[in-house]
């Protein structure tokens, strides 16, 4: 009847309702407010496709259908761990690395990988690699550890499709393998007395050729690896070495007369022949020498 007061139940249900009411209200407007931090940017997708980069400040999005990921923008170190690299006379070296980016472009740093700075380390690693392997032991001792000029223009293309620009590479420390600090020891107490292309020799006899680095492992290792390097000739054996037993050739090739060539290229004597010495060039390796 009209003019009835609510009974206790219809009033409990109104209230509810209510309380219910102002909930879908609260957290419609909390998914709908997104507050960027001033050293942030983030960038809006609205199922799941890409709306747009917001900036520093407070935003509204659509509420419930959209996701911000917020990503740092600015000065960033990276830590990378220590990596292990071989030069180009073969002496293993580990590197650590300082490193630091900006992210330029937040939305190309989320859409394009997972991770940018794993993806941008990746991309440094590689680019550093191909400066030590393109580099003997004492010139990489000798290399000015900053590397971001050199590096610039390979970093650049490679960090552009992650919205990232590399500001500084640096070594902080470079550690040769013991076998690489015996050969810079060794290389030291002969510098005064026959220069980089010194013949010298190991306690155990093994001759040693600084200007390569070649033959610093046991006399074993040295025949194990001339073997190896025998199997992937790309044009196999020289003709004048087709009598040869590829075993007792890799030992003659380790135990035979040797000298450095005029430009420096290590050399070996076998059968009144030169021929180029170094197995870690398998382009060059046993091929016939004849001074210009």
């Amino acid at each position: 009847m009209a003019g009835e007061p609510f009974d206790d139940g219809t009033l409990a249900v109104a209230f509810t309702m209510v309380i219910i009411l102002c909930i879908i209200i609260m957290v419609t407007l909390y998914s709908s407010i997104c507050i960027i931090k001033p050293d942030q940017e983030g960038v809006l997708s609205i199922l799941g496709r890409y709306s747009r980069t917001l900036r520093s400040g407070l935003h509204f999005v659509p509420p419930f259908v959209s996701k911000v990921r917020r990503v740092e923008v600015g000065y960033q170190p990276i830590d990378l761990p220590d990596r292990e690299y071989r030069t180009a006379d073969d002496f293993r070296v580990e590197l650590d690395l300082f490193v630091s980016l900006d992210v330029e472009d937040a939305a190309k740093a989320v859409l394009n990988t997972t991770d940018y700075k794993r993806s941008s380390a990746h991309e440094i690693e590689l680019a550093v690699g191909t400066v030590v392997t393109g580099k003997d032991l004492p010139d990489l001792m000798e290399m000015d550890p900053e590397l971001t000029t050199a590096l610039r223009p390979v970093l650049d293309e490679a960090t552009e499709p992650y919205g990232v620009v590399i500001r500084k590479v640096s070594i902080r420390d470079l550690r040769p393998d013991e076998r690489g600090e015996r050969f810079l020891r060794d290389l030291a107490a002969t510098s005064g007395t026959g220069g980089l292309g010194a013949k010298t020799a190991l306690a155990d006899g093994t001759p040693v050729f600084h200007r390569s680095g070649l033959w610093m492992d046991s006399r074993d290792d040295n025949i194990a690896k001339v073997r190896e390097a025998l199997d992937f000739l790309p044009s196999g054996l020289p003709q004048p070495l087709w009598g040869w037993h590829v075993d007792d050739l890799a030992v003659a090739i380790v135990d035979g007369k040797k000298r450095d060539s005029s430009t420096g290229t290590p050399l070996v004597e076998i059968d009144g022949i030169w021929y180029v010495a170094d197995p870690s060039d398998i382009a060059l390796f046993l091929k016939e020498w004849r001074e210009e």
